[in-house]
């Protein structure tokens, strides 16, 4: 739900820790000043206050992350940075001899294609295909108006991704309440 939350936002400190490749230790107090609206839906929707994010290293580096949530506000701090590191590393060897990461997709997916959670974020790239389509936008505006409707009516993107692809709202519905 934390990650899921993070990603609704569209801010936080995964996605931080992605692109520059550093570990964010973002203690609850960090979390509220740097990324409010993250802050706001991990408090109120889950135990968690505080996170250490890591990009995984090769090879699975500029593709997959890794986060580890504290109901402590000051968690994030109390892990071992190196050894954070070291586990961050053996995760990416392991996952990422599962599956093959070159730019031809092998015949049989990785079995973690099939999980719950893929299903939940391959519908939510579907619900933004639909609101560009529908909308006539482009991405990054499909994904903004997704995100902000899904916060302003206090859902995930997920869910409200999920609404959409199976037709229960219309990406017109997502303009309410906007400037057309």
């Amino acid at each position: 739900m934390a990650e899921s939350l993070q990603f609704t936002a569209g801010t936080g400190p995964c996605l931080l820790a992605a692109e520059s490749r550093y570990p964010m230790f973002a203690t609850e107090e960090l979390l509220a000043r740097r990324w409010p609206i993250f802050h706001d839906l991990l408090v109120t929707e889950t135990p968690m206050r505080s996170v250490l994010a890591l990009s995984l290293p090769d090879p699975l580096k500029g593709v997959a992350g890794m986060d580890l949530f504290s109901t402590d506000p000051d968690g994030a701090t109390a892990i071992d940075p190196f050894e954070a590191r070291l586990v961050a590393g053996l995760v990416s060897e392991r996952l990422g001899s599962a599956g093959d990461w070159s730019p031809w997709p092998s015949i049989e997916e990785p079995v973690w294609v099939r999980t719950p959670a893929a299903r939940r974020r391959s519908r939510l790239w579907m619900a933004v295909g639909m609101v560009m389509s529908a909308l006539h936008v482009p991405f990054p505006d499909a994904l903004a108006l997704l995100r902000a409707h899904a916060y302003a009516t206090d859902r995930t993107a997920d869910d409200l991704a999920a609404d959409l692809v199976a037709r229960r709202i219309h990406p017109d519905q997502l303009r309410e309440g906007s400037d057309h």
